[in-house]
């Protein structure tokens, strides 16, 4: 707003000064017949006291599956959230705010933030989530202490609930600025885990979830007309409060994840001179954790784990011409691993010994360069292009080191009257060292991550508006992986997706809106134990979705607002391995929000909704409890289901 402002009265002082070399200055001019009640700026006049809105919701859901919580934000019965937006300001600049979304749901969160200017500011936030995994998980299984013991077969429902507190303080003056902050976020509920061992070969269990993870930041930045620095600095802890588990006689036989400890120290800055501006960032920081990751067997305890990472950022854009920009960037990631013993993503166990096995520590190192320009052609017509590079040098893994160098151009035309269109298109290719397969795997085994890979891709976006009424995108999207030196592994992947959005303006009071999108990605691999590959696998994933809403104004001498959303979402996987078909793999949802607004008065209004969720999943590799001798699972995870929720809320506006 003080930007627009500022433009006004450049503007303003330019007329002026031509104005007063002819003799006819703004202040000599007479206004005695011109009427300037309308000349004042309401949009850039600063409003004090108390504004906003405020609102209480109560409702009730309609639900025999707790997965429709990720949706309504609430489970089966009687629900109540409080919303707001309100912000007070005072006549000395002393200001404050307090917004509300969903408070006392499922979903729910807050922020309440005070302070004048930038002198000083202190802020509170709160909120909640509930993520329902499976909702219809069975199991014999539970837990006495840190124990897993059989006992009758129970409902058991797979979800996590984080709650997330935080506090920041800042100070400030003209041209420097310090400031601090924490955050908390404990984490609880049951999640799918299994192990290997004890009285039953394989043991599929819902494993409780208790952790907390607090994070720390504080930092200053200093800045000037046409530069800014700051330097900054990070902490977080996480506190597994659940430690190894027992299984009969198996003492520590699942290891939960260790605690762990890291930090960082950034430093930022950027500036400008002429028509170039240059921006860079380093970072160095450390991640440590002494927790024993596995007490079964001889274990591996008294584990000090150490990995240091190291980043640097460097970007340059120049404006050369009116017509010419020139943009390069560097970019470094250096990730060590300072371990005292070999460090390992996952453990195996010695069937004969039943001790852990460890392995290589992972080295990784990352460099990108990348240059561009963009050039404008004629009015209506700007291209873009550049090329980037990627260095990875890896240690412990089948490929030492990989570079990916690609190129890419775009052409955007608005030169055609309500028409916008872009069209991009790129090749990419990665190459490297030669290839050494680790330990027992096919000599021809290729990892789609290290292996060779020629990318080839396009888009499109068109903008058009036929009429003021009328609004049109569309977008597509194609990109064909090839794998051209990779015998055994992924040897081809196929995407290729669009999506189309039409909003139409029927009347003044009456719009409408309608999306559909599709995609779809086509992957082919080959194995084989050993030697050449013996099967071919293809797997072919669709995804589509559609919606249309509409909103209707002025109703009932302008009181009532009628509205709606419908969105169908549907996806679907098929593999074909061999002369092998699997079996459904899928899921799909339908929901529905109709609404209506009625106002009470110009400050207080009453708003009702209907919602709606259908949903069905399927999953092939779901097994019953029972279906499979030493095979202990949590039953049918698969969800079907259809769920209501009524929702009445009253607004107040200050």
């Amino acid at each position: 707003m003080n930007f627009r402002l500022n433009l006004i009265t450049l503007a303003l002082a330019g007329v002026s000064g031509m104005a007063m070399a002819g003799g006819y200055s703004l202040q000599d001019a007479n206004l005695d017949k011109v009427n300037t009640d309308k000349w004042n700026c309401k949009r850039c006049s600063v409003q004090t006291g108390a504004n906003g809105t405020v609102g209480l919701a109560a409702g009730v859901i309609d639900s025999d599956n707790e997965r429709s919580a990720n949706a309504f934000g609430g489970e089966d019965g009687a629900v109540g959230a409080v919303n707001a937006d309100l912000t007070y300001l005072s006549d000395a600049g002393y200001g404050a705010s307090f917004t509300a979304d969903n408070l006392g749901m499922d979903n729910g969160r807050a922020h309440v933030e005070a302070g004048h200017g930038d002198t000083w500011g202190v802020a509170l936030d709160y909120g909640k989530l509930v993520h329902v995994n499976y909702a219809n998980a069975e199991s014999e299984y539970g837990f006495v202490g840190n124990t897993l013991v059989k006992g009758d077969l129970s409902k058991q429902s797979l979800q996590t609930e984080r709650e997330r507190y935080g506090a920041e303080l800042s100070f400030g003056g003209e041209m420097w600025q310090t400031w601090a902050n924490f955050k908390r976020e404990d984490k609880t509920g049951k999640q799918a885990a299994s192990f290997y061992g004890g009285t039953q070969s394989h043991v599929n269990f819902a494993k409780p979830i208790d952790s907390t993870t607090d994070t720390w930041e504080a930092g200053v930045k200093v800045n000037g007309e046409r530069w800014f620095t700051s330097l900054s600095y990070l902490a977080s802890a996480y506190d597994n409060n659940l430690g190894a588990f027992n299984f009969d006689s198996a003492m520590g036989a699942y290891q939960d994840a260790p605690s762990n400890e890291a930090y960082q120290v950034i430093a930022n800055g950027q500036y400008g001179f002429g028509r170039t501006n240059i921006a860079g960032r380093f970072a160095t920081g450390e991640m440590t954790q002494d927790d024993s990751l596995l007490n079964y067997g001889n274990g591996i305890s008294s584990f000090d784990g150490k990995v240091t990472t190291t980043d640097v950022d460097l970007k340059l854009t120049s404006l050369v011409t009116n017509k010419l920009r020139l943009t390069a960037s560097f970019d470094y990631s250096d990730r060590d691993v300072g371990s005292s013993v070999f460090y390992t993503p996952g453990v195996e166990i010695d069937a004969a010994s039943g001790n852990a096995t460890e392995y290589t520590a992972y080295d990784t190192e990352r460099t990108t360069y990348k240059v561009g320009a963009s050039y404008r052609i004629a009015s209506g017509y700007r291209v873009d292009g550049g090329y980037d590079r990627k260095e990875v040098t890896r240690s412990g893994q089948d490929r030492e080191e990989t570079t990916d160098d690609g190129v890419w151009a775009r052409l955007r035309v608005t030169a055609f009257d309500k028409f916008d269109v872009a069209i991009k298109g790129g090749f990419n290719s990665r190459d490297g060292s030669s290839y050494q397969v680790q330990g027992s795997d096919n000599d021809l085994t290729r990892r789609y991550y290290l292996a060779d890979r020629d990318r080839t891709e396009a888009s499109i976006r068109i903008s058009h508006n036929p009429t003021e009424r009328l609004s049109v995108d569309l977008n597509g999207h194609y990109a064909l992986d090839d794998y051209k030196d990779s015998e055994i592994g992924l040897t081809e992947a196929e995407d290729y997706s669009y999506d189309l959005t039409i909003g139409f303006a029927h009347t003044e009071r009456f719009n409408t809106h309608l999306f559909v999108g599709q995609q779809w990605i086509t992957s082919e691999q080959s194995g084989s134990v050993s030697g050449p590959a013996t099967w071919d696998a293809v797997v072919e994933d669709d995804f589509f979705n559609a919606g249309f809403g509409f909103t209707y104004t002025g109703l009932m001498a302008d009181k009532l607002v009628l509205g709606g959303d419908y969105v169908y979402a549907d996806s679907e996987s098929n593999t074909v391995s061999g002369f092998s078909e699997y079996d459904d793999y899928f899921a799909t949802s339908h929901n529905l929000n109709l609404y209506g607004a009625y106002a009470l008065s110009k400050q207080a209004s009453l708003r009702l909704d209907y919602r709606f969720e259908g949903y069905e999943d399927a999953d092939y590799a779901v097994i019953e409890a029972q279906q499979v001798n030493n095979l202990v699972t949590l039953g049918d995870l698969n969800s079907d289901y259809n769920a209501h929720m009524v929702m009445l809320s009253f607004n107040y506006q200050l």
